[in-house]
């Protein structure tokens, strides 16, 4: 077993590391780990341990049919939902005796009991739901735990070729959970800067910067912060770190970027042509998205 199976809690080959009596714990975020007890268990394949995130971030019965074609599209029936049973009984034996409460399968379906599986995405999905009703005081604290367990993108380096809706399907969880991050770490730099903590939210903008390169309103927020500060030197390297992010995309800085460069240099006399303006960086806003 190569180092990157070991970091992400598959085995190509073996067994489950161990059983438990505990809940079941999955981490998907930069990564993806699997506990039971807080003990790392382990899945033989790859693609067993996508089999039982899906079902878990989707509790409920899903029909054999749709579920072996969406994980093994190539061949025939017969082999795909052959390929179904090894994987769930893979999944059933990384679980251990806990498996038979957690794993719910018949001639017809399978899923995952709702509400047996802990997944880090949930704290997220909780603290998003909190910034959409009255003001607590326990909004901020609870911003800060969600954006820690934002570690990277959904089930990072996990590629399946042989299964493009599959793909699809992680990707687009990327994207979904990627703004959610997005969209956390803009409020709480916000309550942060309300609060005077300068070097909080600095951190804060640091971090939104890094889990969303793109995302020019946190270069923006981040380069007039340092602004603020009389910090130009922090501020001019925040832009070049924003310029080397938008080559990567072959765009232009935008008009409203562009003259916040006058700023940083501290020459706004001479502006310079630097090409069309990038009519698309909008504030972050997260689209509803299915089975989430």
């Amino acid at each position: 077993m190569g180092p990157l199976c070991r970091r992400l809690g598959v085995m190509e080959n073996g067994h489950g590391a161990g059983h438990g009596s505990g809940r079941v714990r999955l981490k998907l975020l930069g990564g993806y780990e699997a506990s039971v007890d807080g003990h790392p268990i382990w899945f033989r394949t790859r693609k067993a341990f996508a089999l039982f995130t899906y079902l878990a971030l989707d509790p409920r019965p899903h029909r054999r049919e749709a579920i072996s074609e969406l994980f093994w599209p190539d061949g025939d029936g017969a082999d795909a939902r052959a390929n179904l049973r090894t994987a769930l009984t893979y999944a059933r034996g990384a679980i251990g005796d806990r498996a038979e409460a957690i794993l719910a399968a018949n001639r017809d379906t399978v899923g995952v009991a709702a509400g047996s599986v802990d997944v880090d995405v949930d704290v997220l999905r909780a603290a998003r739901r909190l910034i959409r009703q009255p003001r607590d005081l326990a909004l901020r604290q609870q911003l800060e735990r969600a954006v820690t367990h934002y570690r990277g993108p959904f089930l990072a380096e996990l590629v399946f070729p042989d299964a493009p809706e599959l793909e699809d399907w992680i990707e687009a969880q990327r994207t979904y959970w990627r703004n959610v991050a997005t969209e956390l770490l803009c409020l709480l730099a916000t309550l942060q800067d309300a609060a005077g903590e300068l070097g909080s939210s600095l951190e804060t903008l640091e971090r939104w910067t890094e889990v969303n390169r793109d995302e020019e309103p946190a270069w923006q927020r981040l380069i007039e912060t340092h602004l603020n500060r009389n910090d130009h030197l922090a501020a001019r390297h925040a832009w070049d770190r924003y310029l080397a992010a938008i080559r990567e995309l072959e765009v232009a800085p935008s008009e409203p970027m562009t003259r916040l460069y006058e700023q940083v240099i501290g020459q706004a006399a001479s502006r310079r042509q630097v090409g069309p303006s990038v009519s698309r960086w909008v504030h972050p806003v997260v689209p509803a998205f299915a089975g989430v």
